[in-house]
C-alpha cells in the first residue's frame, strides 16, 4: 500500500470517529486534510499524464 493511501485511510477511519463523537471542528480539520491529499493526488496524475503525453509524441 503506498503511503498517501495509508494516510487517506487513517484520516477517514479519524474523520469518523470525529463524526460519530460530534467533534465539528477535528472532523472539519481532518476533511480539508483529505481535500489537500487528494488535490496532491490530482496534482501528480496531471503531471504523470503530462510526462507520459511528452513521451508519447517524441
Amino acid at each position: 500500500m503506498r503511503t498517501e493511501e495509508a494516510i487517506r485511510d487513517h484520516l477517514e477511519m479519524a474523520l469518523n470517529l470525529a463524526l460519530k463523537a460530534e467533534h465539528n471542528l477535528l472532523a472539519y480539520i481532518i476533511e480539508m486534510a483529505l481535500l489537500e491529499l487528494a488535490e496532491t493526488e490530482v496534482q501528480e496524475a496531471i503531471s504523470s499524464l503530462k510526462v507520459e503525453t511528452a513521451d508519447y509524441q517524441a
